[in-house]
């Protein structure tokens, strides 16, 4: 494999893992100083640089080829994502009868109740415009922000490069995309006024054009020892002072965010160049493949394994992410949220190369 992208690779292996890991509630430990700590730490990174991690691969005579990009992600990230969520609104009712949601309980401000003919309808119109709602693929509001987030960053560059025909267009886009950012920071953090998966999305412009930037523009190696070790030393601070939700695109400020990427960015990539070549790069490397699955279906995971710890010691399998008593149940949970997904990628993968045949 191409040393470049099996490094990228090994950097969303982390990124998938270190999100799944803090989907598990461990209050045995999470509720000390060095949990909330470790928490606020991770809160940094896990998702803003998976956010970054698009523009490693991002180029842009690929991005100045308007419509084909966005044909591209349309094929390869869009109709994944409905086919996962219409999948899911399907099997609504299904998931209720087998317990792994609880009637009238609220999940994170949707109260669980069976679908009619007309909720399903509605469901799945929702889900086409990237509105779905089911709570067991929550977290793959990401998937949709980052498609989201790459069309509106193809269209800035088409409409930016109709006024501007030299190499200053390029950095006219990273003020375009900075500026979006700044407006979104505004609107959610100061005004208080949040749209769901669109003041987000405004930011994960922003982060994207910033990697690209770094790294195709001004070639960042990411592979300075001296540079890493102020990146780290920052960046392991920044939890004292605040912590990063892009779900909510909540933020302490811009600049708070800018040191956060840079930092986070630099840390995480010369420890994934670093890595490669080890005996576990090529775990790493395939969990990091498999990032949209477990995305999609991690909390498929904790519940199929609720179930299957639920033989053996009483488990809340309707709970929408688990509850762990020590590290051995986070280890499971961790083994689970993670694996099951990557079974069914890899057998949904290897189905599409028989059909294609």
């Amino acid at each position: 494999m191409n040393k470049r992208l099996e490094w990228i690779d090994v950097c969303k292996g982390i990124l998938i893992i270190t999100i799944v890991l803090m989907h598990i509630n461990f209050s045995f430990w999470s509720e000390n100083a060095v949990g909330q700590y470790i928490g606020n730490l991770t809160s940094l990174y896990k998702v803003s640089i998976f956010f970054c991690v698009a523009g490693l691969t991002l180029k842009d005579e690929k991005l100045r080829d308007t419509w084909n990009f966005i044909k591209g992600k349309i094929k390869n990230l869009y109709l994944k994502i409905i086919a996962v969520g219409v999948i899911t609104v399907l099997l609504h009712n299904v998931l209720i009868n087998i317990g792994f949601y609880q009637m009238g309980l609220d999940y994170t401000g949707k109260v669980m109740k069976p679908y009619g003919l007309a909720d399903c309808i509605k469901q799945i119109i929702l889900t086409l415009f990237m509105a779905n709602r089911e709570v067991i693929i929550g977290p793959m509001w990401y998937a949709n922000v980052l498609f989201m987030a790459l069309v509106i960053l193809a269209l800035s560059d088409w409409f930016i490069r109709l006024f501007v025909k030299n190499d200053n267009a390029r950095v006219v886009r990273l003020i375009a995309t900075l500026c979006l950012m700044l407006t979104s920071s505004a609107l959610t953090n100061v005004a208080g006024f949040t749209i769901p998966r669109f003041n987000n999305t405004l930011t994960a412009v922003f982060l994207i054009d910033l990697c690209q930037f770094l790294y195709r523009i001004l070639e960042w190696k990411f592979d300075n020892p001296w540079v890493f070790t102020i990146a780290a030393l920052v960046l392991l601070s920044l939890p004292l002072y605040g912590h990063l939700s892009m779900t909510n695109n909540y933020f302490q400020d811009p600049a708070f965010l800018i040191i956060v990427a840079i930092c986070g960015m630099y840390v995480l990539y010369y420890l994934s160049q670093k890595m490669t070549g080890g005996g576990y790069t090529k775990i790493l490397s395939f969990i990091g493949r498999q990032s949209f699955w477990i995305m999609a279906l991690h909390f498929t995971g904790f519940k199929i394994g609720s179930a299957i710890l639920n033989l053996f010691i009483n488990t809340d399998v309707s709970s929408l992410t688990p509850t762990a008593s020590n590290v051995f149940i986070v280890a499971f949970y961790l083994f689970a949220g993670v694996l099951i997904p990557c079974v069914v990628g890899v057998a949904i993968e290897k189905t599409k190369k028989l059909v294609i045949r």
